[in-house]
């Protein structure tokens, strides 16, 4: 029984070396003299005297496809983006903020506008460019870290 685990491993070794045979078998140059079993055994022709010998050409099976010529793109510089345009300001729209609400779901806001009221929360949008980043006390904070616009309660 002690020794059944060491014949294991020695068969486990020799199976490993027969595949590692046959796949350097298969993954080795052919040499182009000896292409086929037929011509290997037809008697080679005389070398010329004046050629002088090339060394074999090693040939890989194509893995990626086959080599293709660089293709002409015209590198042309593709001009700048714009930059975007700037959010209107929030008092210039004419919101003014009611109220505020704050509950267990979030703080809201009531907004009137000449059109209708509005009630947001953080994330909501109330205009392109205008999206609201902070609601507090004090009012509502819209846009980003850098560009932040300030709506506060009108003065009574």
């Amino acid at each position: 029984m002690a020794r059944l685990p060491l014949l294991a491993g020695i068969a486990a070794a020799a199976a490993l070396g027969g595949a590692l045979y046959l796949a350097w078998q298969d993954l080795r140059p052919v040499p182009r003299e000896a292409a086929s079993p037929a011509q290997a055994a037809a008697p080679a022709p005389a070398p010329e005297p004046a050629a002088q010998p090339q060394p074999a050409a090693t040939v890989w099976p194509p893995l990626f496809g086959e080599p293709q010529p660089p293709s002409a793109q015209a590198s042309t510089p593709t001009p700048p983006a714009p930059p975007a345009a700037a959010a209107p300001p929030v008092s210039g729209l004419g919101y003014s903020l009611v109220g505020l609400f704050e509950s267990e779901a979030g703080k809201w806001a009531i907004l009137s506008h000449p059109t209708g009221s509005a009630l947001l929360r953080e994330g909501d949008t109330l205009a392109p460019g205008l999206v609201v980043a902070k609601i507090t006390e004090e009012g509502i904070w819209f846009g980003e870290a850098d560009t932040q616009q300030f709506l506060a309660f009108p003065d009574p």
